[in-house]
Formats: structure tokens, sequence, C-alpha cells
């Protein structure tokens, strides 16, 4: 009986050394998996922000109208940082909005850079208040811009 025990105990399927190197093969894979981190997203060419952001008011006549609306504005970022050629694109309700948005994103100053900036694209919803509707996308992957009463 003593002799079929330690038959038992000292019956091994696997040798030592392939135990030792397959507990370190399977070590080394969780560890890898375990401290593995998703690669952080390369910057994005067209995602600029400003440095300063003047907050455009809401028109006297709107805000007592309680009206809501959108502007989506098309300008361009020079070298220095400042904002040129402004246009509005498309503004809903049409013309309630646009001078007071651009009269705001003329004073947005952005980071001064070799080339400067083509091209760029902004919406500004205006909005009353909490219960106001959600504004619309009036033109789509550009920076929206909530601005209240």
């Amino acid at each position: 009986m003593f002799k079929r025990i330690n038959m038992l105990k000292n019956h091994r399927l696997v040798n030592r050394p392939a135990q030792i190197i397959a507990s370190i093969a399977a070590g080394m894979l969780l560890s890898s998996v375990a401290f593995a981190a998703p690669e952080p997203p390369a910057p994005k060419e067209d995602s600029i922000h400003p440095q300063i952001r003047i907050e455009p008011r809401y028109p006297i006549q709107a805000a007592k109208d309680k009206i809501d609306g959108s502007v989506v504005l098309k300008f361009d970022i020079m070298k220095d940082g400042s904002v040129m050629n402004i246009t509005v694109i498309k503004s809903v309700p049409q013309g309630i909005f646009d001078k007071e948005s651009r009269r705001a994103l003329k004073q947005w100053k952005y980071q001064a850079s070799d080339n400067g900036a083509q091209d760029q694209h902004v919406q500004l919803d205006f909005v009353m208040g909490r219960d106001s509707p959600k504004p619309k996308n009036l033109m789509k992957d550009i920076e929206r811009i909530k601005v209240k009463q």
C-alpha cells in the first residue's frame, strides 16, 4: 500500500523543466495582456480649438421674441492665430444671429502657427434655456458651441 501511495505522489504527466517553461510562458502572456494599453489616437489635424473664445451676445430682439437658432460660419486662421475671412454658410432662422456670430468669431484667438488654417467651420447654437428644443446639426463633423441667453 505504501509503495502504491509513493508511486502516486511521484507520478508526473509532464517533466519538471517543461512545467517551468509553461509557467513562465503563461506568466509572460498574462502580464503582457494586463499591461497592454490601447494606443492613443493620433491627434487630428482638423481639430483646432481657440485659445480665446468670445461668447456671442444673444440679440435682444431674438430674446424678446424667444427665438432659438443656429449659425454655421466658415473662416480662416491666420499665422498669428487671428480669425479672418468670416462667412456665414447657413443660418436658421436666416439673418437673426448672423451679425452677432461674426462679431464674436472675429475676436477669437488661436495658437500661432507657421501655416495657419484655411476653411475652418464652426456652428453656434443660440438657445433660450433648458426647455428649448435641441438645435439641429446644420453641417456634419464641425465644432458646435452653445450660446445661452
